[in-house]
């Protein structure tokens, strides 16, 4: 914050090859949880729950993200993120729960989730944290950001 720091493109391409499988694998993950919810079929109520669901886990890990790679430091109550910050990931997480139950959800393509997606989203979004948290200090070892 004191001064510039330059934009290094090999931080970014080393950067983009260590998050970017992270994500990938939370989206299979939560693509297979999809389908066997939804017994294997390939319905426009499956489509639906596939559409939902991968909006609910994207929008939960990038307000995860928001606070795994904000900075340096490991996310933790004492080097919290600013007030705005944190509102508006929190907002960002209750609306990923609550839109596919409201009346703009079928507008939109969405339908309810069933509650047996939950407990599964939750290890998603936690492995997800995890493995993000283990690329991101790959990440630093490997350069200065």
């Amino acid at each position: 914050m004191a001064r510039p720091r330059s934009f290094d493109a090999r931080d970014l391409t080393r950067f983009a090859l260590l998050i970017g499988p992270v994500n990938m694998v939370a989206d299979l993950a939560t693509f297979a949880v999809l389908w066997w919810l939804a017994g294997g079929h390939a319905t426009p109520a499956a489509a639906a729950l596939l559409r939902t669901g991968w909006l609910t886990e994207n929008l939960l890990t990038q307000a995860a993200a928001v606070h795994l790679l904000r900075s340096r430091r490991r996310p933790s109550l004492r080097h919290r993120a600013a007030r705005p910050v944190l509102l508006a990931t929190v907002a960002l997480a209750v609306v990923a729960l609550v839109l596919p139950v409201t009346p703009l959800a079928a507008g939109l393509g969405l339908r309810a989730l069933p509650l047996a997606f939950f407990p599964l989203l939750a290890v998603i979004v936690a492995g997800y944290c995890l493995a993000t948290s283990a690329a991101k200090a790959a990440c630093l070892r490997g350069r200065s950001l």
